[in-house]
Formats: C-alpha cells, structure tokens, sequence
C-alpha cells in the first residue's frame, strides 16, 4: 500500500526515499523517524508493502528516487529478488538499496544481497541517528548527482543551440553567398572576371584552403567529365599531376582533400572544371559537393553567354568599320558628286538665261531638260549623304519646341505645285492652326514631311487625294520603335500623310523603309525615285526620339505616320489645338477679312495677262527657293535695328518664329495664281489658315518673349522690305532677258500684283498677330 505522506500522483518531483517492508508497523516506524528528515530536506516518503508495489513505484517515479530501504525477509517476491529487478532496468540500475534485516538469521541473505547490487545494510533494532545519518547521505549523492545532470543538460542544450544558430548564420551566409553569386554571374560577360568570381566565392564556401578554374588544356591537369571528391588523394596516383599543379602555383602546400566539378556548355562541351584543395584530409563533404555542382551548373550558363557575347562584339565590331568604312566612302562620293553638279546647274542656267548668246526654244527644251536631271542627281546625292551621316553618327539634330500644324502647312507648300500639276488634291486637314508642340529639329521635321508627301502624291493617280493630319497620344503605336525620347518629353504627337493610290503589299511594309528598297518596281518605272527617302526619313525621325510606321487603310491607299515626342502631356496637348484665340473671341470685335480671290484681286487692283501671269509664277518659285535666306536677312535687320535691343540676345530660332512658313505661303498664294491665272479660288488658302496661324505661332510667342504691340506693329515693315526686296531682285533678273523677250509691262506689272498680294497678307498678319498678343495677355490676367 501508499502512505499518505507519498502524495504518490503524477507528475512526481522532488527527491524520494522508498520505503519496502511486508509489516505496516515497521513502515510506521520507518517513517516516524526519517519525517523529520523529510520535512527538511523535502524529501517524499513513499510507502511499498509488497515487491511489486516496490516495482511500480521504481518505474512511476522514473530517477526520483535517491534510495530504497529493502526488507529481506517478505513473502513472495523477497528482497534479494525485488533488489535484483530494479538493478535489471537501465534507468534504476544506479538506484542504491539499502537493506533492512534482522542481526542475526538474515546474515547469509545480505551478504547474497551484495551481489544483487546492495550498498549498505541496517540491523534491527534499527538505530534512527543511524537510518538518518544514511538517508541523508544518500539523498546528498542524489542532490549532487541530479545538479551535475542538470548541468550537463544545460550544457548539452547550450552547445547544441550554438550549434543550431552556428548551422542557422551559415547556411544564411550560404544562402546570401549564393545569390550573389547568381546576381554576379547574370550581370557579368566578361570571361576571365566570371571565372575569378566563381572560384573566389566556392573556395570560401568549402573552406578550401586553395581553388582555381581548371581549363581543358594547357598546362593545368586533365579535366575529367565526372565529379570528383576525395578525402586524401596522398599516394594516389591519379592525381599526382592535381597536387604538382596546385604545389607549383603559388607555393601551395601539398594537396590531401580534393573537390573537382566540371562544368558543361549547353552542348555538353567540357569547358574546364572548378578544382579545390585542402592539406587536411576529410575536409570536403557531400554538401560541399552539392553546392558546386550547383555553382557550375551557374557558370556554364554564365560562359556560355560570356562567349556569345564576345563572339557578337567582335561580329559587331566588324560590321560596325565595315558600315563606318562604307559611310565614309558614300560621303566622300558625295561631296565629289555634288563640285561637278552644281557646275552643270551653273553652266546650264547661265546658258538658259542668254548669258553667253540667245538660245533657241529647243535649245531652252534641251536645257530645261538637262537641269532637270541634274537637280535630280543632285536630290540623289544628298540623299546619299544623309544616310552616310545618320549610319556615321554625324548627323547634327536640334532639339526645339515647335507645333505641328506649321511644320505640316510648310511642308504641304512646298509639295502644293507637285500635288497641283499631277491633279491630286492636297489637302491639309488641320489649316489654319499652329498644331500642338513638339520636340524635334524643324528643318528635318519638314525634310520628312516632304518625303512622305511627296511620295503620297507620286503614288496617287490623278483625280486621287493626299490628306495631312496632325493629332496627339498618350502613347505611340506599339510598331514605333524610337530611340528614346529626349529629355522633356511627356507626351506624343503625329502628323499622319493618307492619300488614295493602290496602297502597299503587306510584305513590303517594313522593307520599305530599308535604303533602296521601293514598292511595286512598275510603278518605280513609272514615277522614279531612288528609294532613299524612306530610309532617310525613318532615321531621322528615331534620331529625334520618335518614327515613322507605315500601314494600309481599309479600301484605300496607304498611311504613313511621323511620331514625334511632344513636351506636353496627352490631355493637355489636345486642349492646345484649340487655341487662345477660340478661348477668348469676345476680346476683340475687329474682324480680319477672308484671304480669298476677291482679296487678292482688290489689293492687286487689276487681273494680269498671260505673260504677267508667266512671271508671277516665275517669281513665286524664286521667293520659295529663298526663303530661308529672307528670314536669315529679316533676323539680322531686328537685331541691328536700335529699337530692338533685345533682339540681339535672343536666340535666330526664336526671332525667325514664323518667317519662312508664312514667305513660304507668301510664295504659295502667288504661285496658284501664277500657274491657274487667278481662275482656281478653291486653291487659295482661306485667310483664316494665315490668322490663326500667325495667332498661334507669332503674336503668342512675341507676347512670351516681352515684346509689345508697338513692337509688334515696329518689325512688320522690316519683313516686308526683306520680302520686297527679293521681289525686286527676282523681276530684275526676269526683265534682263534670258532666253525668249519677257515685255516690260508683264514684268512691272507681275512685281506689282506680287508686291500688293505680300502687303495684303502682312497687313491681315499683323492685325491677327496683335489680336493673339492681347488674348495671350489676357489669359495671364485671368
């Protein structure tokens, strides 16, 4: 049975002193003695009458108790045989027994108890100081004994957490080793820095005292196609030649570990193998072994993409002397070209002009003719030029704020006669306003919109139609392909050329733009061209930031598209095209009067004859091919004027604004008169195109600049005299004769209607442009 002093339930703790007799009283008496023990030392009694009450509490207690007190004598299950059970299981083999036997007739039994494992025995009568004395020493040894435990657990937990959190930081370091490495090897293509990264890196991870990349070859040993990993290669002869390399490199000590992966292209190739060593046997482990493997798996992708990379750098850099030795060339011939064309221009005009001797009416033909043919060299070699300066990196390019609807109208004049003598109508969807700004270089931007509208026209039967639109994007289409839009770009705008003719197969869309390539070669024949200026137009636009796409409309012609980057954004861009003018038209009540036939005809006073008409058309071919030359002349007369100090700080393209658009349209107005006799009013630009142009494009800048309306109203007669005086000069040379007899009259008269036309214009200019001046002020007010 249990004393009640055991408190014997689960979980025990404490130490216990378990008390075995077959007679309850000697327990009693056990137990009286050793209480005060107990009750010191805290110390639990446990009670057993029985040896398998003994046995259960051995095995209940499990190491809590810190010695048995054992009757020899008791029915059953005696002493001796109890002491031998408990001394049978590993947990309690160390438990000490104490036995407990009568002086005299027991003697034989305890000294068979010895054997069973006994370490002391007690004589009846008991002595109490005695039993104590015992107990307590026993229950010291266990105290003792249960700390040295507990400190050797403590310890053991100790340095088995140190060795987690040591396993922990050094697979983090692994880890963090690993993906360096991988960052490294994604980013890098140079050969020799990769293979100093990888051996580098998987020495310090292997703890290898010594690494290298062994190639195949050379003079390092053989790289085999198998991973190797030895503990001591000492004696080996295999690796004899490992140990001899790594010794003779650097003075190496003499190799025992060796750790050897190779490492394959994608083709299988053995491209060297990555090879460490260590003095101490053992080093290496399998994990070592994995994490190589997987390194080199890394450095094969990485060398192979090293080695396509050198390969195409070398490719590339072949190609690019080639290309640059090829442009080089192309310019050089150019330049040659151009020195004997512009002498047979020269010569040619001289002749037509009767300089050396009147020439006949087929002689005129025969020279027509011929400066026809040069200029067309002449177009082809500058064309030529231009791609050898785009392909050489010489092309210069501007980066200007402009607006489309003034680059769109100037290029649309200057293609208007071509569009006129083949019976296609060009139209300019966006007339009359200044457009949306842009970011790009004007001359080119005009260069590229000739190119496109022209080529439209020519490949437009006639009775067909070529139509120019400008409009804005958030983004471009997904075909563009630009170079990068320049810095203070955050929007996109294009100008889009669709005309009528038959359109371009699907398979030639791209080609297109590739230097002479062409379309349809029949048409070619027909309407010529050397299929540069697609090309030419292309690289122009991608050196400005932006492209040129080409596609074909539904049931009619082809589109081609300039996409330009633009400083403003989508949304805002789009409210732009609206203008100030439209914002604010009650700021003025003043009406300018429509730019038509019944315009022209009141401020020229009187129709012209047929041969006035001749030289009026003459004279507006002279005025357009000089217009970049009269604004060049009209800027310098604004900065040498003395009422225009401000003039000469400010930059020519900003002064210039809008000179050689509006002689250009100038020469435009007075070549449809001169080529239909003033009989094609449909042709005339309505003077609403002028107004709001010259709204958008000169009052609003000359107000941003600081200018006033005096001032405004002070340069128009600047302009004027410049414009006149290139009139003047044009009739001059007209009248000296050249070729068949001009009468006096058609020429006065010509320069006269010429004269009053240009007065006209400048006149409805100003008074728009001062009309835009005040809506702009009043847009800053508000």
């Amino acid at each position: 049975m249990t004393s009640p002093v055991s408190g014997a339930q689960p979980p025990p703790t404490g130490a216990a002193v378990l008390l075995v007799d077959d007679h309850p009283e000697n327990l009693v008496a056990l137990e009286a003695v050793l209480a005060p023990l107990a009750a010191e030392t805290g110390t639990r009694l446990l009670r057993a009458g029985s040896a398998d009450e003994a046995l259960r509490h051995v095995l209940h207690e499990d190491g809590a108790i810190a010695v048995v007190l054992l009757d020899v004598m008791m029915p059953g299950t005696d002493g001796l045989e109890t002491a031998r059970l408990i001394r049978a299981r590993r947990v309690t083999e160390h438990v000490p027994i104490i036995f407990v036997t009568a002086l005299d007739a027991d003697r034989r039994r305890v000294t068979l108890g010895y054997q069973f494992g006994a370490v002391d025995y007690l004589t009846k009568p008991l002595d109490p100081e005695v039993l104590r004395g015992k107990v307590h020493a026993f229950l010291e040894i266990h105290r003792r004994r249960g700390e040295q435990i507990l400190h050797e657990r403590r310890r053991y937990a100790d340095e088995v957490q140190a060795m987690r959190e040591a396993a922990l930081r050094d697979e983090a370091s692994i880890v963090r080793t690993v993906q360096r490495i991988g960052t490294a090897l994604a980013s890098e293509l140079d050969l020799e820095r990769i293979v100093q990264l990888l051996t580098d890196e998987a020495t310090a991870l292997t703890d290898a005292q010594f690494g290298a990349f062994l190639h195949d070859g050379g003079d390092a040993p053989a790289v085999g196609d198998a991973v190797v990993r030895r503990a001591d290669v000492t004696g080996d002869p295999r690796y004899a030649d490992v140990g001899a390399f790594f010794e003779a490199t650097g003075g190496r000590p003499r190799v025992r570990s060796y750790l050897a992966v190779p490492v394959r292209s994608r083709t299988g190739e053995v491209l060297g193998a990555l090879s460490f060593g260590h003095e101490q046997p053992g080093v290496f482990t399998e994990r070592d072994e994995r994490l190589v493997v997987g390194i080199a798996g890394w450095a094969a992708v990485a060398m192979d993409n090293a080695r396509l990379y050198a390969a195409e750098r070398t490719a590339r850099a072949s190609a690019e002397a080639a290309a640059r030795t090829k442009s080089e060339f192309l310019a050089t011939m150019s330049h040659e070209f151009r020195t004997p064309l512009n002498a047979i221009l020269g010569y040619a005009q001289l002749l037509e002009m009767g300089v050396l001797g009147p020439a006949t009416p087929a002689q005129h033909a025969h020279l027509e003719r011929l400066e026809a043919s040069a200029r067309h060299l002449l177009a082809l070699v500058d064309d030529v030029l231009d791609v050898a300066k785009v392909d050489a990196d010489r092309m210069a390019i501007r980066r200007d704020e402009l607006l489309t609807g003034v680059a769109a109208a100037a290029a649309v004049m200057l293609v208007q006669p071509q569009a006129t003598a083949k019976g296609v109508r060009l139209m300019d969807l966006g007339a009359g306003e200044a457009g949306v700004p842009y970011l790009g270089d004007e001359h080119r931007v005009r260069q590229v919109l000739v190119n496109l509208i022209s080529n439209a026209v020519k490949f437009t039967p006639p009775g067909g139609e070529v139509t120019v639109a400008c409009g804005t994007a958030a983004e471009p289409e997904p075909s563009v392909q630009s170079a990068g839009a320049p810095d203070g770009s955050r929007g996109w705008v294009y100008i889009r050329v669709t005309d009528t003719g038959s359109g371009i197969a699907p398979e030639l869309l791209e080609q297109l733009f590739e230097p002479f390539v062409q379309g349809d070669p029949a048409l070619t024949r027909e309407h010529g061209g050397t299929g540069l200026g697609l090309a030419i137009s292309r690289r122009l636009a991608r050196l400005m930031g932006g492209d040129v796409t080409a596609a074909n409309q539904p049931d009619r012609g082809a589109a081609f598209t300039l996409w330009l980057p633009s400083p403003v954004p989508h949304t805002a861009a789009a409210e732009a095209t609206v203008g100030a003018e439209r914002a604010h038209t009650g700021s003025s009540s003043r009406q300018t009067p429509a730019l038509g036939r019944a315009g022209i005809t009141e401020a020229a006073h009187a129709p012209l004859d047929a041969p006035a008409y001749a030289v009026l058309h003459a004279l507006s071919l002279r005025l357009a091919s000089e217009a970049e030359a009269i604004a060049e002349r009209y800027v310098a007369a604004l900065r040498s004027d003395g009422r225009f100090p401000g003039a000469r700080e400010l930059p020519a393209v900003q002064l210039r604004d809008h000179a050689t658009p509006f002689v250009g349209l100038i020469a435009s107005q007075l070549m449809i008169i001169g080529e239909t006799h003033g009989r094609a009013p449909e042709l005339l630009r309505d003077g609403a195109q002028l107004q709001r142009m010259m709204a958008e494009l000169h009052g609003t800048q000359r107000y941003r600049l600081g200018w006033s309306e005096a001032d405004l109203e002070r340069e128009t007669p600047l302009f004027v005299a410049e414009v006149e005086r290139a009139l003047h000069a044009a009739a001059d040379t007209r009248g000296a004769g050249g070729g068949t007899a001009i009468p006096d009259d058609a020429v006065r008269g010509a320069f006269q209607y010429a004269s009053a036309v240009t007065r006209h214009m400048f006149g409805q200019a100003t008074w728009t442009a001062l009309r835009a001046h005040r809506v702009a002020r009043a847009t800053d007010a508000t």
